[in-house]
């Protein structure tokens, strides 16, 4: 199975959640198993996710507000928000990142 929206062939990401109302719920992916999906993200957390073996999941959490996520560069990631949101993301090249 694969995650939906997934980038992970580009930057590093770092998220970071303003709203005290927003409770985004992320998905991810080690680069192991990271792949680029178009299936919607509320559609694969209510359709896919509940069909797949414990080992095949992907990693969730739960960002509240003043939260900070990194994700490493060729992890695969999902957002699904929860409430309305607020948030920031920036994605960026460490001198380490060649290719």
């Amino acid at each position: 199975m694969v995650l939906p929206h997934l980038f992970p062939f580009v930057s590093t990401v770092v998220c970071a959640v303003a709203s005290h109302t927003a409770k985004p719920c992320r998905l991810l992916q080690p680069p192991s198993k990271a792949e680029y999906s178009t299936v919607q993200v509320a559609d694969y957390v209510l359709e896919v996710l509940p069909h797949m073996a414990p080992d095949a999941k992907p990693l969730e959490c739960t960002q509240f507000a003043g939260d900070v996520m990194y994700v490493p560069r060729g992890w695969g990631h999902a957002i699904l928000n929860m409430a309305t949101s607020i948030g920031y993301a920036l994605e960026f090249a460490t001198p380490f990142q060649r290719y």
